[in-house]
């Protein structure tokens, strides 16, 4: 009979211990009513193969506890924060138990995160004795939707190869600045050209009169305040322009604005656009002007009477409405920012449905 091996997260083999797995469920379901060790296994359908990394399979065993939540059975929320939290030891610390807070430290500090002086600055005592507020146990009463929130937005990590501790030194740093300076060289020389009048003349400042002065000694921040300050340029006459057009500006928010108009009144979207059109256009001349007038808008617009945005494979789909000046525009009755519809889907589960008169009393 052939043996199957796992990959574990050092990279090392290994025979599988389907005891192992058995142990970890029946640890994450100790103690929960109305939750069973056998039910997560059963919904996992985990189908073992040489070399299947034992990270997948605690990932698995953690969405099919999450599968299992519902009003009826709310307490699988618990299992799948357990099971979360156990795969995040084992990816901080290589092991469920917690090392002690010196251990943390020292090997922080030689990585290049700590300051090293906080080794000197206390005596192993000191440490001890902080080591003896920290309640690791606290960490298994946390639900699913809390741990995922926290391992999604919080975990200090590589966002793309998913490793915690990783150090980036001040050396490597620079030679990705360079790396940066030698593909864009236009742009760079114009920003040390930039930088340069900035120092001799002792301010700069943008098409519409705001001045950054002399007093700022960080240069790339001296880099990058054209830039950006004529984006915030643009905005500010974009709605100024909109609120003479008769729109009801709420807010701006980085690069967009947004405005408020009666369901079917799209025509209140093309207005909006006429005025950021102009308002970008305006502070350009010559063949730059004529550039300008290529500048693209993503108009969205969400309100109850459109269809709720669909998830799927990632990504948000949303329905297609067309203004009177014929911009297609995407609606739907709730914004989903694209970058978090994984963890919408996820979570959308749990939310209560209610109406926009409920919403409104």
């Amino acid at each position: 009979m052939t043996q199957i091996q796992v990959t574990k997260r050092n990279g090392n083999k290994e025979l599988l211990d389907i005891e192992k797995m058995h142990k970890v469920v029946m640890w994450a379901t100790e103690g929960i009513t109305g939750v069973s060790a056998s039910e997560v296994e059963i919904k996992s359908h985990i189908q073992f193969y040489n070399g299947i990394k034992t990270a997948d399979i605690q990932e698995t065993l953690i969405k099919s506890a999450a599968d299992l939540i519902s009003e009826e059975t709310p307490n699988y929320q618990y299992v799948a924060g357990r099971l979360i939290n156990y795969h995040l030891r084992k990816q901080v610390y290589g092991d469920y138990r917690p090392w002690p807070l010196i251990d943390l430290v020292r090997k922080n500090a030689a990585a290049g995160f700590y300051d090293a002086g906080l080794l000197a600055a206390y005596s192993d005592e000191e440490w001890g004795k902080l080591n003896s507020f920290v309640h690791h146990d606290r960490d298994e009463h946390f639900t699913y939707v809390a741990m995922e929130q926290w391992r999604g937005k919080y975990l200090v990590q590589n966002r793309v190869t998913g490793e915690t501790g990783e150090p980036w030194t001040e050396d490597m740093a620079e030679d990705l600045i360079k790396q940066f300076d030698e593909n864009y060289e236009v742009f760079s020389e114009w920003r040390k050209e930039l930088i340069a009048t900035y120092e001799d003349q002792g301010y700069l400042m943008l098409p519409d009169g705001w001045t950054m002065f002399g007093d700022n000694e960080k240069f790339r921040s001296v880099g990058n305040m054209p830039v950006q300050g004529l984006g915030a340029c643009v905005l500010r006459k974009a709605v100024s322009l909109a609120q003479d057009a008769g729109l009801t500006v709420l807010f701006t928010l980085h690069d967009a604005i947004y405005i408020e108009y009666d369901y079917g009144d799209l025509g209140a979207i093309d207005t909006l656009k006429r005025c950021m059109d102009e308002a970008f256009v305006s502070f350009f001349e010559g063949e730059l002007k004529e550039l300008a007038k290529c500048v693209r808008v993503d108009p969205q617009t969400w309100g109850i009477g459109y269809d709720k945005p669909i998830i799927k494979d990632g990504d948000v789909i949303y329905q297609t409405v067309t203004t009177p000046g014929g911009m297609k525009v995407a609606a739907s009755e709730y914004f989903v920012d694209p970058r978090a519809a994984r963890e919408f889907d996820k979570f959308s589960k749990y939310m209560l449905e209610s109406s926009g008169e409920d919403l409104l009393a």
